[in-house]
């Protein structure tokens, strides 16, 4: 029996005398498994209803997909009706119908693009100055269709027409190919159910595929492998398109027990029905055709059973392909020789080695033997291995011993790790509190490098927020305000559930202001990343009345902060109170709104809830609520100053002139100014240690008594931008501008120009601020604008000359700014003229000046100006010598004078004065030493004398030994064997830098046709091809191949 009777798809027996060939009662052989039309729809019908209308308990329908049969009109032309049970028919006359597919185009053409002809460009990209791809990609052309064809003849148009993606008319040519046939091959079929099954993922349904399949068994036509690829394929892909919708849906419910209440909504996803039955069709297709499945398809069919908790066979899996993943072998067994026995099977029957020691070292932590975990890795010769065992330690709870591996990866002691597999290390390490310190220390180097922007690190860190929001103490909160201040700087979308814990656990401490502005972050991003989701309302509701019923008051502070909250119309009860918040407040402070965008927001918010009560009968709210709301809007309406007029039409206010309610800012109360400068105190105090707090407490002064928190704004925003709160400065500085008057409002801007290198946007916002008013910024503030002026020496300029203008004396620090614009654009004659400027004005010439001036001398090839310069700097007094012009002097000997000796005398009198010489400068002296006549054993000894020292050794030196030794000398056995001395025993983690040598080494000993086994190295470390290597692959193939240099120029 192919098919079991269990499950969804067997309600009444067993069907086995319709599967096998031969079988009692059948007078021909019927098709290699497969089912009767009956038992096939059956089975159909159970997955493909959770795509049509889900239904309610109470008998109202939920739309989840559109149903695509409902909006269209194909017809397969099938005899039989769609049955629900297997014995409508007798077992021994099983059903014979001939379904055709002449209307297929008609069901499916309603979703496509109608095919436009493409017209030549009569002018090239090229003349046009646009590049190729700023173009939109022009429609393919009609192709032609002939009248009758042939078999093979509509085989090779049906494929014309797939490859440029013109599915429907592929099946129109299939369409008339079927009128004229009685036998119809089993590929051509399977072209069919290659543009059905394309054309059902586009629209979002399975039904058209398994409709094509069930004609295609009616048919009495055998299928083969490739039939069961698409189908197990397809049926595959929507499961695992359900289930990452069900798993975005998921989260949100959390452990609050939310799910009686969505329960409607998650029927559609039919996850495991789907696999089922493509597990059914492959294990068929095992028994009776013994067909070979390549490894990608398989794999994903096995994580998909084993991550839904369907079971899977040992014997089949191994008859079905030869390879298999390390995630197939790793969930078979429960004990060491099960999973050495079962190693050995896959093994002997020609599985990948790597593979199945993975597998094993996934399979030892499960059962709690990290030892042979360990064992096995070191028996393998995969460094990618590496990351399994680390992940497992961590998996086992073993985190310091995972963070010890790590660090010696990243020390080259052991195989490095790539960002992506740290952060899963990371996601796993985030289970126990115990855990939190070393998890900490892992989130703090992946936080501080570039790769953290991106998505795939969004996981690793909700987890870790999470654990920290759950750890009681100082110690997960210093963590939490950590993780918090990195999304904040990423930008960082979180999930539902970590937003939840983080802000329940800052409400709980006291942070009141500070999770709801995180809350109103989030909850904007939540919105946005559920635009598919009718429950997404629902969540939202819960969230926000989860966090506002924990607050311990609602002050108009917070009530503003929640104005933002996209859920806020979504409940009634959070809404009414917010509304009775800020109304009160605002009848009693007329500046509470002053802000333009806090006003408008305001507005907003009225008008969308005044807007959504609109009934036939007029407004569906109380007639007290409706009172209430016609006395305070034209209120917010002045504060914002414009005005909706079908909103006062419904709250029956006039459509003329608004009225105005500005006044004067009363004077505080003694009380309340006391409360204001104890939170001006504490602001100040805070800002060092803790910026959100720091932040609460400045608001909460300005509120309650502006002209008490004015001299708290300066230090606060200064200690701010110390610390590089970036995200906070400009909050300070728009408490500033809503309560400062404009004299006391010129210090904050003026901090907040030197502050241009932490926020430039809202430096030059202070900029343009101070010209307006007639004051400018100090010479310290134009220099921090030219640091971050745009790329040039005439912004720099510019800026320096507006100072002048405005009587701004520049000092040492703007000079030496400017000087190091000119000296980048090699405008050395205008450099010397600042210099000597600078002499005769009595500002002081500083070390950074003359190393400046250095820098500015060697890109213009002044070598005798430079080494005068150097000397001068040398000589002065106090100065403490610094790597940077060292480097400078040796890179200019090297690179363009070429002169070994003059690097190396620089190079000797920065080993005697103090200064620590850098990776750079030992690079520079390896490649003095290389300069003809290259002396490869002295180059060598730079490596020695680097371990000597304790600098790091970097990736570029071993590139440029190897350089050395591809290129410079043609030996390339000897570069070979440079770089498997490298990588044996995974000393080093090669990178673009050592393959770069490698690459250039084979093209320069003329053996460019074996540089793609260096590329399927690179594929091994997972390392790409940058624009400089792709140059020397071009310059490389256009003597031996131009047609591939030309290939390759293309892409």
């Amino acid at each position: 029996m192919l098919f079991k009777p269990s499950g969804p798809f067997s309600r009444s027996g067993s069907v086995a005398k319709n599967l096998w060939p031969g079988g009692s009662g059948q007078k021909k052989q019927v098709p290699p498994f497969f089912i009767s039309t009956p038992q096939f729809k059956r089975q159909q019908s159970q997955v493909v209803k959770y795509k049509g209308e889900a239904h309610h308990k109470n008998g109202s329908t939920l739309n989840v997909h559109p149903a695509v049969v409902a909006s269209s009109s194909l017809n397969f032309s099938t005899s039989s009706v769609l049955q629900t049970h297997d014995d409508d028919h007798p077992d021994d006359e099983p059903v014979r119908s001939r379904p055709r597919l002449s209307s297929l185009e008609s069901r499916v053409s309603s979703k496509q693009v109608p095919v436009q002809n493409a017209e030549a460009d009569p002018v090239g990209h090229e003349e046009l100055g646009i590049a190729d791809d700023s173009l939109p990609e022009p429609s393919p052309a009609p192709i032609e269709v002939s009248g009758t064809l042939g078999a093979d003849e509509t085989a090779a148009q049906m494929e014309k027409l797939q490859s440029a993606g013109m599915h429907t008319q592929a099946l129109n040519v299939f369409s008339d190919f079927e009128k004229t046939q009685v036998d119809i091959p089993i590929g051509i079929y399977n072209q069919v159910l290659m543009s059905v099954a394309i054309i059902g993922q586009e629209q979002g349904t399975i039904s058209l595929l398994l409709e094509a399949y069930e004609a295609l068994l009616a048919r009495d036509i055998v299928p083969n492998k490739d039939t069961y690829t698409i189908v197990i394929r397809a049926l595959v892909d929507m499961a695992e398109r359900l289930a990452e919708e069900k798993a975005r849906l998921m989260p949100a419910l959390g452990p609050s027990g939310h799910m009686e209440a969505v329960d409607d909504a998650l029927e559609q996803f039919a996850v495991v029905d789907h696999l089922e039955l493509a597990l059914q069709i492959f294990n068929a297709s095992i028994s009776v055709d013994g067909a070979k499945y390549n490894q990608e398809q398989l794999d994903r069919l096995v994580v998909a059973c084993n991550q839904n908790g369907i079971e899977l066979d040992t014997d089949v899996l191994v008859r079905a392909s030869a390879s298999i993943s390390a995630t197939t072998v790793s969930r078979m067994q429960t004990t060491v020789d099960g999973a050495q026995e079962t190693y050995e099977r896959f093994r002997e029957a020609g599985a990948d080695l790597a593979d199945l020691d993975a597998a094993l070292i996934d399979v030892y932590f499960t059962l709690g033997r990290a030892d042979l975990a360990v064992r096995t890795l070191k028996q393998s010769e995969s460094p990618e291995l590496t990351c399994r065992v680390v992940l497992g330690f961590a998996k086992a709870g073993l985190v310091s011993t995972a963070w010890r591996w790590i660090r010696e990866g990243d020390a080259g002691i052991q195989s490095s790790l790539m960002f992506s597999q740290k952060a899963e290390i990371l996601e796993a390490m985030c289970t126990e509190p115990e855990h939190l310190p070393t998890a900490s220390l892992l989130y703090e180097n992946l936080a501080a490098q570039k790769d953290a922007r991106l998505p795939e690190f969004g996981p690793a860190r909700a987890a870790l927020l999470r654990l920290a929001a759950g750890t009681a103490g100082e110690a997960g909160l210093a963590v939490l305000h950590k993780s918090i201040r990195e999304s904040h700087l990423r930008d960082a979308e979180w999930d539902p559930v970590t937003l939840q814990a983080v802000v329940g656990r800052l409400v709980s401490e006291g942070y009141i202001m500070m999770a709801l502005d995180i809350f109103a972050w989030q909850a904007g991003k939540l919105e946005a990343a559920w635009e598919t989701f009718n429950i997404k309302s629902f969540i939202g509701q819960e969230l926000l009345d989860g966090v506002v019923g924990a607050l311990p008051e609602l002050t108009p502070e917070l009530a503003l902060i929640l104005v933002k909250v996209p859920f806020l119309p979504s409940s009634f009860g959070v809404l009414e109170r917010v509304t009775d918040v800020l109304w009160s407040a605002r009848r009693e402070n007329p500046r509470l709104f002053v802000d333009a965008n806090m006003a408008t927001s305001v507005l907003d918010l009225h008008n969308r809830w005044v807007l959504n009560a609109e009934s036939p009968k007029g407004l569906a709210l109380p007639n007290d609520l409706v009172e209430r709301l016609r006395d305070i809007y034209p209120l917010i309406e002045s504060d914002a100053g414009v005005s909706n007029d079908r909103v006062r039409e419904l709250l029956g206010l006039p459509l003329t002139a608004r009225e105005t309610t500005k006044g004067t800012i009363p004077s505080p109360s003694p009380t309340a100014a006391a409360t204001a400068q104890a939170d001006a105190r504490a602001a100040i105090h805070y800002a060092p240690i803790n910026a959100y707090k720091a932040v609460d407490l400045l608001s909460s002064a300005f509120v309650v008594a502006a002209s008490e928190a004015t001299g708290a704004v300066v230090p606060v925003f200064e200690t701010l931008a110390r610390n590089n709160e970036a995200d906070h400065l400009e909050t300070v500085y728009d408490l500033a501008e809503r309560y400062l008057r404009d004299d006391d409002l010129a210090a904050v801007r003026q901090a907040a120009v030197q502050a241009a290198d932490v926020d430039p946007t809202l430096a030059e916002r202070a900029h343009v601020a101070l010209m307006a008013a007639g004051s400018a910024p100090t010479a310290t503030g134009y220099a921090k604008l030219v640091q971050v002026a745009p790329p040039g020496a005439t912004p720099a300029i510019l800026l320096m000359n507006e100072a002048r203008t405005h009587g701004v004396e520049p000092n040492t620090f703007l000079y030496n700014v400017v000087l190091a614009r000119l000296a980048k654009a090699k405008r050395f004659a205008e450099c010397n003229e600042l210099f000597e400027e600078m002499a005769a004005c009595g500002i002081e010439r500083s070390d950074v000046t003359y190393g400046t001036m250095v820098s500015a001398a060697c890109r213009a090839d002044q070598g005798e100006r430079a080494a005068a310069l150097f000397s001068e700097l040398e000589s002065l007094q106090g100065y403490a010598p610094r790597v940077a012009p060292y480097n400078m002097m040796m890179q200019y000997y090297v690179h363009t004078r070429y002169d070994r000796a003059a690097a190396l005398k620089v190079f000797d009198k920065l080993k005697t004065s103090g200064a620590l010489p850098s990776p750079f400068s030992y690079q520079l002296a390896m490649e003095a030493w290389l300069l003809p006549p290259a002396d490869l054993d002295r180059a060598d000894h730079q490596l020695l004398a680097l371990k000597r020292r304790n600098t790091p050794i970097t990736t570029k030196h071993f590139a440029t030994l190897l350089h050395a030794r591809g290129v410079l000398l043609k030996d390339l056995p000897a570069a070979v064997n440079f770089y498997r001395g490298l990588v044996k025993n995974s000393r080093v983690l090669p990178d673009r830098h050592v393959f770069r040598a490698l690459l250039e080494s084979y093209i320069a000993n003329s053996r460019t046709g074996e540089t793609p086994k260096v590329l399927d190295e690179m594929a091994k470390y997972h390392v790409k091809v940058d624009k400089d290597m792709m140059k020397t692959l071009i310059n490389g193939w256009k003597d031996v191949d131009p047609a591939r240099a030309a290939a390759l120029a293309r892409i």
